[in-house]
């Protein structure tokens, strides 16, 4: 009798919780009701587990969101068709805009620097050479561009993405006025369709299209996408001229960078020399002369602006490049962080403690490499945003910039603003490039 009346005892405080619940949380019921009958099982059959539901994350766009195939995996059991499952409807991406500032939650911080902690124990260590994703969509269509392309003179290559069409058309706009046609943009499949409506053919790689703000981990993954686009280009034999798309030419570049390249010196503009040989330490490199050009600032590359000639030894740097890249992909470091890690031989305090927040210096210790390189470091011929646009540098010395570069400043928006305010946006109303 005892035992009857615990039954029902217990019975009777569950009906009176279920009562309560259904008072409190009319919506919670239909939900455990469907918990309840996810987890009856015929005893005569094995138990089907339900599917699972993945959770986007957006730690940074080398590690994108990849949705579960459509099909059974081995070792997977099928979706059970039971009517008294609940569906499962894979999750919808939101996603965000980043903000001017590094625009990661705080939850988002801590898990990410867990997971570089253990990606540190893992990698720091150098045993193992990661591999490189294959982050291009179409490889073949990107190498079939490529063939039309002459390796005669440096193929300049440029990137873009949906956020950032008109920017990099007006880029293109300054190129027509010096007759630069040996050009390859990569863009991702949004931007090609706006390309191609003005007669451009671009080499289409996996990228977030909405990303115009210039900060955070998701920008930071994707300006490590253009060290890969350059890659391959390179590795095909093109000496290249990179170029960010935020960029407008304002003289020949061409002509002087060719010219230094073969002498192995500066650039010369006239009786001017621009910039200047940085050697490596005695005994890593024999030959005369520079392996790439790059655009510097104080204490640090600026890589919007670089030319790299094609042979094994810049091969071997973009392969290094690309490999710190893969180790540190969790972090927010960018492709500047990379390559002043693997490639300067002194480095600033702030300049190595930010590197060291980011675990470049550790986890890449083993990539170090140094090659002959000419400094681009003029704030006149060369001038970052804040030396043209602010101060104005250049236009005090009455000097004329090779290339303006739109930085220091956040925002498509803004750039565009600042590009009118100077007279320096070459598109009119329907995007088209102005007469001169």
């Amino acid at each position: 009798m005892k035992g009857k009346h615990k039954t029902v005892l217990f019975c009777g405080i569950v009906l009176l919780l279920a009562s309560l619940l259904h008072v409190i949380c009319p919506a919670c019921v239909p939900l455990i009701q469907r918990y309840a009958h996810g987890l009856q099982v015929d005893p005569s059959t094995s138990l089907t587990p339900l599917p699972l539901v993945h959770s986007p994350s957006f730690v940074d766009d080398v590690n994108e969101f990849k949705p579960p195939l459509p099909h059974p995996q081995p070792h997977q059991a099928a979706p059970t068709s039971d009517p008294h499952q609940p569906e499962l409807v894979q999750p919808e991406i939101q996603d965000r805009e980043d903000s001017a500032a590094d625009s990661d939650t705080e939850e988002e911080k801590k898990k990410a620097k867990k997971r570089d902690k253990k990606v540190g124990k893992k990698q720091g260590k150098g045993k193992a050479k990661p591999q490189v994703r294959n982050f291009i969509m179409n490889m073949t269509m990107v190498d079939a561009l490529l063939a039309t392309k002459s390796k005669e003179k440096p193929l300049i290559v440029g990137m873009a993405n949906g956020a950032f069409v008109d920017m990099a058309l007006n880029f293109l706009c300054s190129l027509k006025r010096f007759e630069y046609d040996n050009v390859v943009i990569f863009s991702d499949e949004e931007a090609a369709t706006s390309f191609a409506k003005h007669g451009y053919e671009t080499a289409i790689i996996d990228a977030h299209s909405d990303i115009g703000v210039f900060s955070g981990r998701r920008f930071a993954g994707l300006t490590r996408k253009k060290v890969h686009a350059v890659a391959h280009v390179l590795k095909k034999g093109f000496d290249i001229l990179f170029f960010d798309t935020d960029i407008v030419v304002l003289r020949d570049i061409y002509g002087p960078l060719l010219s230094a390249s073969k002498t192995g010196g500066p650039i010369l503009d006239g009786d001017t020399e621009v910039g200047h040989v940085e050697y490596p330490p005695k005994g890593e490199h024999t030959e005369s002369g520079w392996d790439y050009a790059i655009n510097y600032y104080v204490n640090h590359t600026n890589t919007a602006f670089y030319f790299m000639k094609a042979n094994p030894r810049t091969i071997q740097l973009m392969e290094n490049w690309e490999a710190c890249i893969d180790r540190v992909s969790r972090s927010k470091a960018d492709d500047q962080d990379v390559l002043d890690g693997i490639v300067d031989m002194e480095l600033t305090g702030p300049r190595f403690n930010r590197l060291s927040t980011y675990g470049v210096i550790k986890m890449c210790a083993d990539l170090k490499i140094h090659l002959p390189r000419l400094l681009l470091e003029s704030n006149t011929r060369f001038p970052s945003g804040g030396d043209f646009f602010v101060t104005k540098i250049p236009q005090g010395k009455g000097i004329k910039p090779y290339m303006v570069h739109n930085n220091q400043i956040h925002g498509t928006k803004l750039k565009i603003q600042r590009f009118k305010k100077f007279g320096l946006w070459l598109l009119d109303l329907h995007s088209k490039c102005k007469e001169r």
